[in-house]
């Protein structure tokens, strides 16, 4: 269990930490601290999704119009 978290969890603090620069929180307050984490993890999973799709080429424009 350990070596698995140390695979997938512990990069993510990691970069969240050195990357981000986000070491402590700015607000107080439980809710106040977890609005500003998530706050946080969406904007680290939107950069990971901009990575994805800017390094396979895809086209939002065309994957949009097969939806709609």
């Amino acid at each position: 269990m350990k070596k698995q978290r140390s695979t997938t969890v512990e990069p993510t603090f990691g970069n969240m930490k050195h990357n981000k620069k986000f070491t402590h929180f700015l607000l107080r307050g439980i809710e106040k601290a977890g609005i500003e984490f998530i706050l946080t993890c969406i904007a680290i999973d939107t950069e990971k999704i901009h990575i994805y799709i800017t390094s396979h080429d895809i086209d939002l424009n065309a994957v949009l119009a097969t939806i709609t």
